[in-house]
């Protein structure tokens, strides 16, 4: 069976906040800055902004430390001494 790669950017790029009603999550798309509000349970809204945050921050360290690999690879490969 075929598994297809997930792309997590779009949805940890950033943090998701807290919107008006006490059952929005706003989230903001990487691709064009739009905003969308999922509505989810009141009781559960902080602890799914936290678990998303603390996800949104170990993507962005998992980011750049990709493309730092990649900057020491594209480095040695071209001579870079």
């Amino acid at each position: 069976m075929k598994q297809n790669k997930i792309e997590w950017g779009a949805v940890l790029h950033e943090p998701w906040v807290a919107g008006e009603d006490v059952d929005d999550i706003v989230h903001t798309w990487a691709e064009d800055g739009s905003t969308t509000i999922f509505k989810v349970p009141y009781q559960l809204r902080d602890t799914i902004i936290e678990i998303q945050g603390w996800l949104s921050k170990k993507y962005a360290a998992v980011d750049r430390f990709g493309r730092l690999l990649q900057d020491a690879n594209d480095f040695f490969k071209g001579d870079g001494f």
